[in-house]
């Protein structure tokens, strides 16, 4: 074949017996295309043979992953090793924790759950106006005009966001409340509010 040149690149493309084309060949296959489909054909003669496995192999896997076999074994594994282990399931909720839950909660019913697992361990109420304002639709009356009065205790030190839904929720409870206590703390609160 010649000297080539630039023997040291390693950019240029190597033959299947080990051989590498010279820039020269490079240049001579780009301006005759013709050349160049014949030796790409050439090529993949020989390499055709050896993917021939490949290609059988990703045609297996594609028709077991189209046909749910993959997917049903890996459920199954799943089913039978059970749920994955709780990290915290042996230590007792800190109060951090407690609160990312309460705040985490999608649902009144579950933030409300959050809370009195919360206060039933002894824990006193988060100081978050945020958070407080957003559990006083729980259920319970006494446990509402605590929030109130929690609420009434911080708004000296922190502001509350989003005032103007939290006025209507007073309102309504005021209007729903079943204790006069309920309704006084709702009042004042309006009062400092408006």
């Amino acid at each position: 074949m010649g000297r080539r040149y630039g023997e040291d690149a390693e950019d240029r493309e190597e033959l299947d017996d080990g051989e590498r084309l010279s820039w020269r060949e490079i240049d001579h296959l780009r301006d005759h295309p013709e050349e160049r489909d014949q030796l790409g054909a050439e090529r993949k003669g020989k390499k055709g043979r050896a993917a021939t496995g490949t290609t059988s192999m990703r045609a297996q896997l594609s028709q077991a992953f189209d046909g749910g076999d993959i997917v049903t074994k890996l459920e199954e594994r799943r089913s039978k090793k059970g749920p994955p282990p709780d990290p915290d399931a042996n230590e007792p909720p800190t109060r951090a924790a407690m609160i990312r839950k309460i705040r985490a909660a999608t649902e009144s019913r579950l933030r409300h759950e959050a809370l009195d697992a919360m206060l039933a361990i002894g824990e006193r109420l988060p100081d978050d106006t945020s958070l407080l304002a957003s559990l006083v639709d729980h259920p319970r009356e006494d446990l509402v005009r605590q929030i109130l009065l929690h609420l009434e205790e911080l708004l000296g030190r922190q502001p509350l966001k989003h005032k103007a839904s939290f006025v209507m929720r007073l309102e309504t409870l005021k209007l729903t409340a079943e204790q006069s206590a309920t309704f006084d703390v709702a009042d004042r609160l309006l009062d400092r509010l408006r």
